[in-house]
């Protein structure tokens, strides 16, 4: 049908299709040239594809074991202070500021919850 512009934006769409797997097209490889770009293009895809699946993965798995590690030390306050019997109104306050000082990523230091020297002297 056309000349070189008609077979370059062929070639250009049939390697688009190699990256998008659309597959419904009447391009296809009709030569070894074109045979081993095809399977390198598929396997490229396969091992991108991979990596990026992988990394998402990771990145979710980290997230929720950071959320757990949360979750016990917010459970272990608040057994804490029920076995001690911390006022309800102290002990939402000292959970509020522990849950602040984890979502900033710093610890919290004893003298920073002033509450908790009043839980410690008491017993």
């Amino acid at each position: 049908q056309g000349g070189a512009e008609y077979e370059y934006f062929t070639a250009f769409h049939w390697s688009v299709s190699q990256w998008t797997s659309a597959g419904a097209i009447d391009v296809a490889p009709v030569n070894t040239a074109e045979r081993v770009l095809n399977i390198l293009l598929v396997l490229f895809g396969l091992l991108f594809g991979g990596s990026v699946i992988s990394s998402l993965s990771a990145t979710m798995m980290q997230f929720r074991m950071l959320r757990q590690e949360q979750t016990e030390k917010l459970s272990t306050v608040r057994r804490f202070l029920a076995q001690h019997g911390v006022a309800q109104v102290l002990a939402v306050q000292i959970q509020r500021q522990i849950r602040e000082r984890m979502s900033t990523g710093q610890p919290l230091m004893e003298r920073e919850v002033p509450a908790l020297g009043l839980l410690l002297t008491s017993s």
